[in-house]
């Protein structure tokens, strides 16, 4: 494998052939039918690419175990074990702390592999935006899972301890100011959402027949940075291969046939385009399907309160019952992107459509008299009291009257920024008006999701409104159904 002939950039080009040489000579094995590209002029950075055709099943390159980044291959923790030991059981702060260390050390046993990681003003992930380009996404939920405010916390309380006290032990001056260090940290827990990998143990996991790890691995596990494996773009709807844990190696197969020129893609999964940008600093269109708008409880419940004349403990005693169902209020719901075609309550998690349902009881069904199974096939069955819907519209409505703009001029204002990335004529530099567009796609996803949402319940307030009306005007002028008469 060797670097493609497309890089023009020489340093680009020289890091990305000695981190290839590195690799191999450290064990790795790459098969000859791929190349690591310089993808810069699709702001993909580097990617890997097919140089010939390329079969299912087929290997495209195995990592051993022991060239993973992590705390287990590092020699931080046998050198210097106080530093783990104040993070011992937080994975992000193991990891951060070794990657500190790691690209402290000019002499790292990963140093061709840390040269090609982004630096600090190359992220385009949200923690790095400003407060003028968060505000394009202030309707979005995505802005209140940043966290930058408490990364910072944690940092002062974990990291810069240890690195105040051996400055040069993480390649830093003596003199480093807490803000410089606080920068570096940020940096690599970027590296980390971006780019590494949840890491079973060979002993503590087991791998089933097809080499994927079992669902039941528990969430915190241990995180590691996998050189090569993390170059690959990722793209839901042109994923080609899939990494493979093996005992002592991790393994990228292609999962389907390649073609010769094809750029091979991973796949984060089911991402909406709003955690696609905040943890990748990306987005695209083959991750739109994946998009969700979320509804803050609190907002059902200022809603209901008004629509129906609720107190605070009439609120209390209805969000109560939830426990019933082991349920409890979640902080938000989110909404998804319907398929083709659907105009059905499939969209609404069944936990919304039970906080409403129970929100919307009339005082004769709260208990003693509350029948929790009765509830639970109502919400299975979709069969609500018109009350629900209109709770609902007018959830769904105030949540749409949260963005600045409307849909119809996002689209508009999307497509100019589409046209000023295409042809060069970028506001202050490329990087905001890029940054402005990729936060137009995820206003655009979330305001047509809560457009669809809210035509599908306006579509069952009507059905329900001409079925009332058919009961209220009872059977028409020559179609009464004739009485039986016993013979």
């Amino acid at each position: 494998m060797q670097p493609s002939t497309m890089e023009v950039d020489d340093d680009f080009a020289t890091k990305s052939a000695a981190f290839l040489s590195w690799l191999q000579a450290s064990g790795a094995t790459l098969s000859e039918k791929i190349e690591l590209a310089d993808l810069r002029h699709q702001n993909s950075g580097r990617g890997v690419v097919a140089k010939t055709d390329i079969e299912s099943d087929e290997e495209l390159f195995s990592i051993p175990r022991v060239l993973l980044l992590n705390t287990k291959n590092s020699d931080l923790a046998t050198q210097h074990p106080d530093i783990l030991k104040t993070v011992e059981g937080q994975p992000w702060l193991e990891l951060i702390f070794t990657l500190l260390y790691e690209n402290g050390k000019s002499d790292s046993k990963w140093r061709p592999y840390l040269n090609i990681l982004p630096a600090q003003d190359q992220f385009d992930t949200l923690m790095y935006w400003d407060e003028s380009e968060l505000k394009e996404l202030e309707a979005s939920a995505v802005v209140y899972k940043i966290g930058k405010d408490s990364a910072d916390k944690t940092f002062r309380e974990y990291i810069w301890p240890k690195v105040q006290a051996q400055p040069s032990l993480f390649g830093f001056y003596d003199n480093v100011h807490e803000e410089e260090v606080l920068q570096a940290a940020h940096r690599m827990g970027t590296l980390i959402m971006a780019y590494a990998f949840d890491i079973e143990s060979e002993r503590e996991r087991e791998i089933d027949e097809e080499g994927y790890v079992s669902e039941e691995e528990e969430e915190d596990m241990p995180k590691a940075m996998v050189p090569l494996a993390d170059m690959l773009n990722a793209d839901a709807d042109r994923n080609n291969a899939r990494l493979f844990y093996e005992s002592d190696a991790l393994v990228m197969k292609a999962i389907k046939p390649i073609a010769s020129g094809e750029e091979i893609f991973n796949d984060y999964g089911p991402l909406p385009r709003s955690d696609l940008l905040r943890r990748y600093g990306y987005i695209t269109d083959n991750y739109a399907q994946y998009d969700v708008t979320e509804i803050p409880s609190i907002m059902i419940v200022d809603v209901s309160k008004d629509q129906l004349k609720l107190d605070d403990a009439e609120v209390e005693q209805r969000t109560s019952l939830l426990e019933l169902f082991d349920e409890a209020t979640e902080e938000g719901y989110d909404i998804m992107r319907p398929g083709i075609e659907d105009d059905t309550l499939g969209i609404f998690p069944p936990s919304l459509k039970l906080l409403i349902a129970l929100l919307v009881l009339p005082r004769s069904s709260l208990p003693p008299t509350v029948k929790p199974s009765k509830i639970e096939k109502l919400v299975a069955r979709n069969e609500f009291p018109r009350s629900w819907y209109q709770v609902l519209l007018h959830v769904l409505e105030a949540r749409l009257n949260q963005f600045p703009s409307s849909l119809e001029e996002d689209r508009q204002h999307l497509d100019v920024y589409k046209q000023r990335l295409q042809g060069g004529k970028w506001l202050t530099n490329q990087k905001e008006t890029r940054r402005r567009f990729m936060a137009l796609n995820v206003r655009v996803g979330e305001q047509e999701i809560l457009q669809h949402a809210i035509s599908v319940i306006k579509q069952r307030l009507k059905q329900e409104e001409a079925g009332e009306k058919r009961k209220a005007d009872g059977p028409t002028s020559g179609s009464s159904t004739p009485k039986k008469t016993r013979r």
